[in-house]
């Protein structure tokens, strides 16, 4: 995921975030392991409800950029 928004030209160096992006998947692969990986960040597991058919989580913050890795049973 990459947040356009926070991508900055080189003259403005004004760190811009979006916080708590929900999102939803209706595969929910049989897992709740979901990462989130920040920009030039540490890696934390983030909390998901997963049902048969859907997966939903929260991405508290995002700034440059994340990667979501979503464990595979």
């Amino acid at each position: 995921l990459s947040h356009i928004r926070g991508l900055t030209t080189v003259y403005d160096s004004d760190i811009r975030k979006i916080n708590d992006v929900k999102i939803s998947f209706d595969d929910s692969v049989g897992t709740d392991e979901v990462y989130m990986l920040p920009f030039l960040g540490v890696k934390k597991k983030l909390d998901a409800q997963v049902t048969p058919s859907e997966i939903n989580f929260t991405i508290p913050e995002i700034e440059r950029g994340t990667v979501i890795m979503i464990k595979r049973n």
